[in-house]
């Protein structure tokens, strides 16, 4: 317990510096946009009163108790703020300040980033809503050789200011930067096309059926659905997956962490049903993984309930 109210304290100190940064530096920040950001998080995290499914199926999943289970919501809502004010500070700083943050977050292991750019075939990175992600995708970008190659990454709805000033991080780190929408399926053979050019794909392993069409998994050990997509991108075009996740070390500092990469070619005796169900089976593993060792940093908690599948019945 004393984990996750220290985790809860060094969110509110990094929030504090945010703001005082943010005021003071980056006059320009829709500062009004950032709180209500903040304010909504908190009111559905903490106050509403249907806090389930956030906490009774969080405490049935993870086998804790319930109080437990609420220090992991506190958790989840800091940690949405703090990840807006990460994305606020990215987007309207200059580029020397967002070198000296992707420069603070060190990789667990190099070997896995230097087998990917030694193998050239498309890729995938599939990262998971923990913490300040957006930083660990222009960490993972930074680190890998791309500057001739082709980044597209998905946005369920239109791009907004903030996003595009952010997006301009990943613009100088690959060759060609382009967003395609989520859930459309003139985005997804976008993507399949540059797939099969050499190119690379940025998503997230940890949608539920609001993004797009799912499959069912095990999840928490339930059944729940997470979007295909990225199996059957992968599975089509022989792509490697890399799972991805900006995660504390041992001193409470970002680390980027890899998982093994997914190989998603057709293996003897499957068809491509098979190979995706397969594919789809190692991200969720993959996902619970992440989610288990930073259950406070997991930002999706408070929509757990659109990841059960529809045969599961809770409680409201």
């Amino acid at each position: 317990m004393a984990f996750y109210s220290s985790l809860a304290q060094g969110n509110l100190d990094a929030l504090s510096a945010a703001t005082t940064f943010i005021v003071k530096k980056v006059p320009r920040t829709p500062t009004c946009h950032l709180l209500c950001e903040a304010s909504n998080i908190l009111y559905r995290t903490l106050w509403r009163k249907s806090l389930d499914p956030m906490t009774s199926v969080a405490t049935s999943i993870l086998g804790e108790s319930q109080e437990r289970a609420k220090l992991v919501a506190k958790g989840c809502a800091l940690s949405n703020i703090r990840f807006w004010s990460d994305y606020s500070m990215l987007a309207y700083a200059d580029d020397t300040y967002a070198q000296k943050r992707i420069e603070e977050i060190s990789c667990k292991d190099m070997s896995v980033l230097e087998l990917v750019n030694r193998s050239r075939r498309p890729l995938i990175l599939l990262s998971v809503h923990l913490g300040n992600y957006l930083s660990g995708f222009i960490k993972v970008l930074s680190e890998l050789d791309l500057h001739d190659r082709e980044l597209l990454t998905f946005r369920l709805l239109e791009e907004t200011e903030l996003e595009r000033l952010a997006y301009r991080h990943f613009k100088s780190r690959v060759g060609t930067f382009s967003v395609a929408r989520l859930g459309n399926e003139g985005g997804l053979l976008k993507a399949v096309r540059l797939l099969k050019a050499g190119g690379i794909v940025g998503t997230f392993a940890d949608l539920h059926r609001g993004f797009g069409p799912t499959a069912e998994v095990s999840l928490f050990g339930v059944p729940c659905d997470l979007i295909v997509g990225p199996a059957y991108m992968a599975v089509l075009t022989k792509a490697i997956v890399l799972p991805i996740a900006l995660c504390p070390d041992d001193n409470g500092r970002e680390q980027l962490t890899f998982k093994t990469p997914i190989d998603a070619t057709i293996r003897p005796g499957e068809n491509k049903d098979i190979a995706i169900q397969r594919v789809m089976n190692e991200i969720a593993r993959n996902t619970e993984s992440f989610v288990r060792h930073n259950p406070g940093s997991w930002l999706m908690w408070p929509n757990l309930g659109a990841y059960l599948s529809k045969s599961i019945q809770v409680d409201a």
